[in-house]
């Protein structure tokens, strides 16, 4: 301020003197980064579901036992999605809840849980990677036993089209995919039987404009438990089929699968429960029908049908069982 009077006043002699130093800069407080949360485009780009749902089950043998209990059962369930872009990718939380309640035993009554996370993302434009977690409390497991499961599963999948005609743009959609995973099970009650279950598993999916999909999967599974007899190897082969009846009629969907278990260190047994010189091997097929519909706006009904049954070397490890559904789901 004194140099700048000077000049005013004509002293020349002060056009010489040295500048002051510039005033010492206060540092400003520091602020917390913004909650990515209260900005409006995190939620506007954020997708939410939120679905509800009961039904009705008939199960002709709920234990898959050589001598059969037929069970009625009520399930209640509740599951919430979300879904958001996330640094180039797509990040997806699910959870799911349900009440268990069957007559004829107590065995299956419960409350399940599910949490799955997965991030997607392109890998190049027709190759996608999905890296999935899951946990699962309470649930039911392939080898019909209540299980608490732990996985990770990392997929990658190609996709192609195919154009049915010059200039249409209805095309053919073909989908190719591999996965592994790690999993781990433990049966509450019974720590023996906990195990490390992973596998690996190819996929082949072909969609047709007309709403039409089929589905092919394979894949190589290995149980390794504390004990060495309960040790196997399983292959199971599924082919799914989803055909549309009319936009008013909804979709039916046929599922067929087998599984081929082959214990590595367990003999199988005659009717007398004596030890045979064979390894035990099941051969288990599911036969499955399903039909959806849309009711009204935002609620609809689901009828199905299960047959399944299981061949063995072990004489006491047959079983038929049957499972008909009828449920309603209601999305907000």
């Amino acid at each position: 301020m004194a140099a700048l009077l000077y000049v005013v006043a004509g002293d020349t002699a002060a056009q010489d003197a040295p500048a002051p130093p510039p005033p010492t800069a206060v540092p400003a407080a520091t602020a917390s980064p913004p909650d990515p949360r209260e900005d409006p485009s995190f939620w506007q780009s954020t997708d939410i579901d939120v679905e509800a749902g009961l039904a009705n089950v008939y199960e002709s043998n709920i234990g898959h036992d050589p001598e059969p209990t037929p069970s009625f059962g009520l399930v209640p369930a509740l599951e919430a999605r979300a879904r958001r872009p996330l640094g180039g990718g797509r990040l997806s939380v699910e959870y799911g809840l349900a009440q268990h309640a069957y007559s004829n035993t107590d065995e299956w009554d419960r409350t399940s849980h599910e949490l799955v996370a997965g991030f997607e993302a392109d890998v190049l434009d027709d190759l996608e990677t999905l890296t999935e977690a899951e946990v699962s409390l309470g649930g039911s497991s392939e080898d019909r036993e209540l299980a608490n499961q732990y996985q990770l599963r990392q997929s990658l999948e190609l996709s192609l089209s195919q154009a049915k005609g010059p200039g249409s743009a209805d095309a053919l959609r073909f989908r190719l995919g591999a996965y592994g995973t790690l999993r781990y099970k433990t049966v509450p009650g019974d720590p023996d039987d906990s195990a490390f279950k992973p596998n690996v598993g190819l996929v082949f999916q072909q969609r047709w404009p007309e709403g039409l999909r089929l589905e092919l999967e394979a894949r190589l599974e290995t149980n390794r438990e504390q004990k060495e007899r309960g040790n196997y190897r399983r292959a199971t082969y599924a082919l799914e089929l989803r055909l549309p009846v009319s936009p008013s009629l909804g979709e039916v969907e046929v599922d067929v699968r087998r599984r081929r278990k082959s214990y590595l260190a367990r003999l199988a047994e005659d009717e007398d429960g004596d030890d045979t010189d064979q390894l035990r091997e099941d051969t288990q097929w599911t036969l499955g029908l399903e039909w959806r519909h849309e009711l009204l706006h935002h609620l609809s009904l689901t009828l199905g049908a299960e047959h399944e049954w299981r061949a063995s070397n072990d004489a006491d490890k047959h079983y038929a069982a049957s499972v008909v559904l009828v449920g309603v789901d209601y999305r907000f």
